[in-house]
């Protein structure tokens, strides 16, 4: 426990140095050990760490190892149904440099936390926010889960990353970068209705209260309708090869699915999730004022609430909430950047010591994502 948060401090702390103006040309260097050393803990980190890395991230690093060359490669993953091109390219290539897996767990971390950074970095240029709370933040709420869903975190970076590009109107390197995430893991499909939805909700769009009103009320009934046409819309994606028949499971009758069996909800994603929502409300207006990206960022934290709800329709759907964990991680953090001056530091404080228990609770306590205890691979 106690060498993960030594690393979130590190790393956060690194970032805090990065940005004082005083020490400018120290920044790159700050922002790469930034970087490399929660990388390197994941790299170090035992199989046992994680769920998935013996499920997949080993046998796929191995196979692609004892390769003669990519496209046989690809061809045998698609044979056994693995179809994430991206993530096979990019084992096949780590594998020509070393035979050691471990070398692909640290490049896993290494390009989902440089995505993480220049996303967040987009942010702050555009609006402000404090980096380092947003990165320690970050690492709270998604560093553990990236060392067992590998893949999706990957996508979740680059597809985060490629929605900030929108704040400067790249758009043609949001396509691309939606593309690139899809090819890690096909749920970054997601991308296409998240960068929709920004379009939809962004400030330029929506610049007054009354505007962002009737605009939050055609998305929530829009929503409305896509849940009561996600089995249609589903299988039509699945038919069309985008996404793996696999996903087809989470629909009534499915192997995922919890519809006609007794489910219940998490509590203990719910709880934190509602505080974090009520938290982004009572700031919502001074973030209008402050001309911030409010609306889509809260939109995200509703929808991340509402996806805490799905076990009771399908298991693993809440996934697909970790697309939006960056974006709630960021508004969270932009709180600080326009609380009065004598409540900065308490509301700092505050957001911190309360992710930091939800992350004791949930990850250390009730052992979720598999990464507690933390073994070095050399002690197993």
């Amino acid at each position: 426990m106690l060498i993960y948060l030594f690393i979130f401090i590190c790393s956060a702390f690194l970032f805090y140095l990065s940005e004082k103006p005083e020490l400018a040309k120290y920044r790159k260097c700050f922002v790469f050990f930034a970087i490399v050393l929660p990388s390197i803990l994941a790299g170090l980190r035992s199989e046992n760490v994680g769920v998935d890395v013996k499920i997949y991230a080993i046998p796929i690093y191995s196979a692609a190892s004892a390769s003669d060359n990519l496209i046989q490669f690809i061809q045998n993953q698609l044979v056994i149904g693995n179809k994430d091109f991206g993530f096979n390219v990019l084992n096949y290539f780590l594998s020509r440099l070393t035979n050691d897996y471990h070398f692909g767990l640290f490049a896993y971390q290494m390009i989902t936390l440089t995505f993480i950074y220049l996303g967040y970095k987009n942010y702050e240029k555009k609006f402000g926010a404090p980096l380092w709370l947003c990165i320690l933040l970050y690492l709270l709420l998604l560093y553990n889960p990236s060392l067992n869903i590998m893949r999706q975190c990957i996508a979740v970076s680059i597809l985060f990353y490629g929605i900030t590009c929108m704040f400067n109107k790249r758009y043609v390197r949001t396509i691309l970068f939606i593309f690139v995430a899809i090819l890690f893991h096909s749920s970054a499909i997601l991308g296409i209705p998240i960068a929709l939805m920004y379009l939809f909700l962004c400030r330029e769009t929506c610049p007054d209260m009354k505007t962002q009103i009737i605009k939050s009320s055609v998305l929530i009934c829009c929503g409305l309708l896509f849940v009561l046409l996600f089995p249609t819309l589903l299988k039509m994606v699945v038919n069309l090869g985008i996404l793996h028949s696999r996903y087809l499971d989470y629909l009534p009758g499915g192997t995922w699915s919890t519809i006609g069996v007794d489910s219940s909800i998490n509590i203990l994603s719910v709880m934190p999730s509602l505080f974090y929502l009520l938290l982004i409300l009572m700031a919502f207006r001074k973030m209008n004022e402050y001309k911030k990206e409010s609306l889509f960022l809260t939109f995200s934290s509703l929808i991340i609430l509402l996806l805490d709800f799905s076990p009771l329709y399908a298991n693993y759907l809440t996934r697909a909430g970790y697309y939006f964990l960056p974006f709630q991680a960021v508004m969270l953090a932009d709180i600080a950047d326009i609380c009065p001056a004598k409540y900065k530091k308490f509301y700092v404080l505050m957001i911190i010591a309360a992710m930091l228990v939800v992350w004791i609770v949930t990850v250390v306590i009730l052992g979720y994502y598999g990464t507690i205890p933390y073994e070095f691979f050399w002690n197993v």
